[in-house]
């Protein structure tokens, strides 16, 4: 692990534990409101300034953190059990049947993920908006659109493995499918299956802060990345600070899982 890596894990680290501190034991002024020192820009004790209403946004870009880093990571886990599951079924299928199969999922990823992802979040909301809460709504709504990719290299990954001669060796002498599939197909494709999942976390965080942003996913009182941007997005003329420290936050963390994950060269 290069000297860069272990800065990126270091700041992971340190940032998860900082987002967990203020969760669990939020220090003095974590939440409290402070008509008078609204909109103070950055300072001693301020390092990202003060929100519309006073608080600390330090505070609140790392209790962001929580709800961001939860999200990326739940929706790329259940994306991956998703994509895990329809590509292993395409992989079996007759092979005209399996080709219209993959027509359709290059068809999904020819599609503005973005866009799709909002359009699933919206059909869940009011499908479901009153049992779940919002948060559950948008893990599964990035899922949903984010499987994909997942499905199709796991399908390729499969149909790579079937044709070796340890799988014909495994026929041969009786194995039933079921048990060639678990003990010998896909202990051999997950590692690469689970390097395909860790480099999809960045993604994910993006899309949520992106999604939050533009007003299709986490709502007040919760608090994201993309809603402090959202926030602060509104007096960027005015208060640049308050769009500073959710970037440069969300910036770091994206950067951060790129530089730990990437493969050495």
């Amino acid at each position: 692990m290069s000297k860069l890596q272990k800065a990126c894990l270091g700041f992971i680290v340190v940032l998860g534990i900082a987002s967990l501190w203020v969760s669990i034991s939020p220090p003095h002024g974590t939440y409290e409101t402070d008509a008078v020192k609204a909109l103070e820009p950055p300072g001693f004790g301020v390092l990202f300034g003060r929100d519309s209403l006073g608080r600390n946004l330090f505070y609140r870009v790392l209790e962001g953190a929580q709800v961001s880093i939860s999200i990326g990571l739940a929706s790329s886990a259940l994306a991956f059990l998703i994509g895990l599951f329809i590509g292993s079924g395409i992989s079996l299928l007759p092979r005209q049947l399996e080709a219209l199969c993959l027509r359709g999922i290059e068809i999904l990823l020819a599609l503005p993920h973005l866009m799709l992802m909002a359009i699933l979040f919206l059909i869940l909301q009011t499908a479901l908006g009153s049992a779940f809460s919002e948060l559950a709504l948008i893990t599964v709504a990035l899922a949903l659109g984010s499987w994909m990719s997942m499905a199709r290299i796991t399908r390729n990954l499969l149909r790579s493995e079937m044709t070796k001669d340890y799988i014909q060796g495994a026929k041969a002498v009786g194995a039933s499918w079921p048990r060639i599939v678990v003990k010998h197909l896909f202990p051999n494709i997950l590692s690469t299956l689970l390097v395909f999942w860790s480099l999809q976390i960045p993604q994910a965080l993006l899309a949520e802060g992106a999604l939050s942003f533009l007003g299709f996913g986490v709502k007040s009182p919760h608090v994201s990345w993309g809603l402090l941007l959202q926030d602060g997005w509104r007096s960027l003329a005015s208060y640049p600070h308050l769009l500073l420290g959710p970037s440069l936050a969300l910036f770091l963390t994206v950067f951060s899982f790129n530089i730990l994950l990437r493969r050495p060269t």
